[in-house]
């Protein structure tokens, strides 16, 4: 139904970059500064993979790009003539979190409730899909624009 593990990658032509030889350490700055700006954790950086931990549990506004995304990592690839940046994001926290929601919702439901059992079950779906759906929905439009903008050193971020 919905993916727990999301995976993309973009491209960037060397052509596109006035000092191609300086664009490895400004897209690692600019991703740093970026994760910063939403209130990432453990940001950490090896090499050309910077990770990264965001989701529920953090003092930050519903609205950041972060809540959806446990954990994950952006990665920066040269090959001859491009710049290739792939990113990874689990939805396994929001995946565990909304599923344990709706679990105890469907508990108080069961039990206090006169509904049929077929509006109980269909109810309870209903609540999953539109939290976790809704959510991960919003998460595969925000988080792609938010790397390509670090991809293409944009002040979206």
């Amino acid at each position: 139904m919905f993916p727990l593990d999301h995976r993309r990658e973009f491209t960037r032509s060397k052509l596109t970059i006035p000092k191609p030889e300086d664009f490895p350490t400004d897209f690692i700055t600019r991703a740093t500064r970026a994760l910063k700006a939403v209130s990432a954790r453990n940001i950490s950086v090896g090499g050309r993979r910077t990770s990264f931990t965001g989701g529920m549990f953090r003092f930050v506004l519903n609205w950041n790009i972060l809540i959806q995304i446990g954990y994950g990592y952006i990665d920066l690839n040269e090959t001859e003539d491009s710049f290739v940046v792939s990113y990874y994001a689990s939805f396994r926290q929001m995946f565990v979190i909304v599923s344990v929601l709706v679990l105890v919702f469907g508990i108080d439901l069961f039990v206090n409730d006169r509904m049929p059992l077929a509006g109980k079950l269909g109810l309870m779906a209903f609540a999953w899909v539109f939290i976790f759906g809704g959510n991960w929905i919003i998460a595969m439009f925000r988080f792609p624009s938010f790397v390509n903008s670090m991809l293409w050193g944009g002040d979206r971020i």
